[in-house]
């Protein structure tokens, strides 16, 4: 897929990467781009996703980067983006905030050196959240709830000039997405899992939602469109990911899009 550029409008969101688990060969692990006329965020920055940021956005222009959990496809290109920066002919003139559950600098100082004498803090400004962490990137008001994934997990909402996206991360079902996502105008939400044939285990819970799942979230908050994604690579049997949409449509009654690594969407 072709690159759109990125026009800084009322609230625009990318999709950089949207493979759950690990990269596939259309799509980078999870990574969601977030502008504004005023802000640039980056939610999430997993396994591979470094390479499309930067032809999505120029990444020297990036005001802050949340993290929602530490899990690689998550986390892990930090680390790349981090040379990227530090030994550029060009140095940045900021550190770039960087928001995360608590241990982030700490993974992310052992992923980078063996000797774990670096910890990227010369080019990132690390700070926490937690369930109660609230902040604002320029015209963005950025909230988070803790949801139900292995870890300190978050789930995201950015708000902006009365529009709103809530980005579910890495979860279960859990009352704590409904809550924040509540009348979302656009409900990203993962759909790692396939709903279990006749005869197959049930779905564990506390990890990952299904179709079936991401779309009752939807519906009891009240969002008004459904994006799926955080696709793990071995559900694509028809390449479409039609069966986590069918799902999802015997739960939502609003419109229901699939994220691609390049879509774009105004919200």
């Amino acid at each position: 897929m072709a690159w759109r550029a990125v026009t800084k409008i009322v609230v625009q969101l990318t999709v950089i990467g949207c493979a759950g688990s690990y990269p596939v060969p259309s799509s980078p692990a999870s990574c969601y781009l977030i502008t504004t006329h005023d802000a640039t965020i980056v939610a999430d920055l997993g396994n591979g996703a470094l390479g499309p940021l930067q032809a999505a956005v120029d990444i020297t222009e990036i005001d802050a980067i949340v993290i929602s959990h530490l899990h690689a496809d998550h986390c892990i290109d930090l680390t790349a983006l981090y040379v990227r920066l530090r030994y550029s002919p060009v140095p940045p003139t900021k550190r770039i905030l960087v928001y995360g559950p608590a241990g982030l600098s700490e993974r992310l100082r052992l992923a980078y050196s063996s000797q774990g004498d670096n910890d990227l803090t010369d080019i990132f400004e690390f700070r926490r959240l937690s369930p109660n962490t609230a902040f604002r990137i320029g015209s963005v008001h950025v909230s988070c709830a803790e949801v139900a994934h292995p870890g300190e997990s978050y789930a995201l909402r950015f708000d902006s000039d009365g529009r709103s996206l809530t980005y579910s991360g890495d979860t279960g079902e859990c009352e704590a997405l409904v809550r924040l996502a509540q009348r979302s105008h656009i409900a990203l939400f993962e759909a790692a899992l396939l709903e279990p044939l006749p005869g197959q285990p049930p779905l564990p819970a506390d990890l990952h939602m299904s179709g079936v799942g991401a779309g009752r979230m939807a519906r009891r908050s009240q969002s008004d469109r459904l994006i799926l994604t955080h696709f793990v690579g071995w559900n694509a049997h028809d390449g479409q990911h039609s069966r986590e949409v069918a799902e999802a449509r015997s739960e939502f009654l609003g419109d229901i899009d699939v994220a691609r690594q390049g879509a774009v969407w105004t919200i």
